[in-house]
């Protein structure tokens, strides 16, 4: 399972957790903050680990 916790605040943004696997055994916390853009419709990540 590579979801560590995702909660959603006040004004909607989502703040999600996981697992970030190291090569040589292990993990660390990774995080990525969501937020709704209604100008391109979809949701936009900002994190050193989320896809763009």
């Amino acid at each position: 399972m590579g979801d560590v916790d995702v909660q959603i605040d006040a004004k909607g943004r989502v703040h999600q957790l996981w697992k970030n696997f190291k090569a040589e055994g292990g993990w660390d916390i990774a995080k990525g903050t969501f937020t709704w853009s209604a100008k391109s419709n979809k949701y936009i990540g900002t994190g050193r680990f989320v896809l763009k």
